[in-house]
């Protein structure tokens, strides 16, 4: 079983992802941290904590953590959130609240006392970036990163398609530039695979799962948000990939290099990939998944 930390800045896809993670029987989540990116980071901590209570999993801890970029000012995806980050799903708030620790200092701790966790990234890499600025001898003991975030410019079968940023590493260049010169392994999921993602996708769930299951129900409304607003339901299951990813690689080609992030407003987010023989290597992208595969772990896991 692999212990892991998921950092996110939850809306309704970190929520399914953060539903799949718990209901997997491979990963032992040691806790939640939490940054500004789809709404502030008060309002996404409070959704952390709704979403564990969701779940019944009130022991996970939760800390929030930055506010704000590391170097630029705060930009938010209000449109994909709803006016309560989460798609207006109506979630209870929580009775729960987070720990006194900042993400940073609490992943710090954590580092000090286990020596074997990976981290899941599914929200900027603010937080990241600060304890890798702030602690990084801690932090070079973080086994694996995986991620969602990036576009890598690997994507297989579709050679006239064009990179762009993706929003976690645009929202902050310059911690997604800090953590991927850590050193840390780096596993991505990325637009190369989640922009394969097809309304068929969302459509078989939605068509099979279980409307007496709660994790279920909650889809089906995030579902009707995305609709409401000109949406893809299918991008509610985009940060879901990088918990696929860490529970079956295989399901993954994976293309091994170095990235380098770009910074400049004219490029900003945008990542340059350059593929390198696995052992000269510490950056891994998928450049196809089994899309098959992958929604009926979903289905199966969280859905019925």
């Amino acid at each position: 079983m692999e212990r892991v930390i998921i950092d996110c800045d939850p809306s309704a896809d970190d929520g399914v992802a953060l539903l799949l993670a718990l209901a997997s029987r491979r990963l032992s989540v040691a806790g939640i941290t939490t940054v500004a990116g789809v709404a502030g980071a008060g309002q996404t901590t409070v959704n952390a904590l709704r979403i564990l209570e969701f779940a019944g999993r009130e022991d996970i801890p939760v800390s929030m953590g930055a506010a704000k970029p590391l170097c630029r000012p705060l930009s938010l995806s209000l449109l994909y959130g709803g006016k309560d980050g989460m798609s207006d799903t109506g979630i209870p708030w929580p009775k729960t609240r987070p720990t006194p620790w900042e993400a940073q200092e609490w992943i710090r701790n954590l580092l000090e006392k286990e020596e074997e966790v990976s981290v899941i990234s599914i929200g900027p890499m603010t937080n990241l970036a600060r304890l890798f600025l702030d602690y990084p001898k801690e932090a070079r003991k973080i086994k694996r990163i995986y991620t969602a975030s990036g576009c890598y410019g690997v994507r297989e079968g579709d050679p006239g398609w064009k990179t762009r940023p993706s929003w976690n590493i645009w929202a902050d260049p310059e911690a997604a530039g800090a953590v991927f010169a850590s050193g840390v392994p780096i596993f991505a999921a990325g637009v190369d695979v989640t922009g394969t993602f097809t309304p068929e996708m969302a459509e078989k769930i939605l068509e099979r799962g279980n409307r007496n299951c709660p994790a279920f129900a909650f889809f089906c409304q995030a579902a009707e948000y995305n609709r409401r607003h000109g949406l893809e339901v299918s991008s509610l299951l985009v940060d879901a990939a990088a918990v696929v990813l860490a529970l079956h690689p295989e399901w993954f080609s994976l293309h091994s290099g170095w990235t380098e992030v770009e910074k400049e407003e004219s490029r900003r987010g945008n990542l340059i990939f350059y593929e390198k023989p696995a052992e000269d290597s510490c950056h891994f992208a998928a450049g196809r998944a089994d899309l098959e595969q992958m929604t009926e772990f979903m289905i199966e896991r969280i859905f019925t």
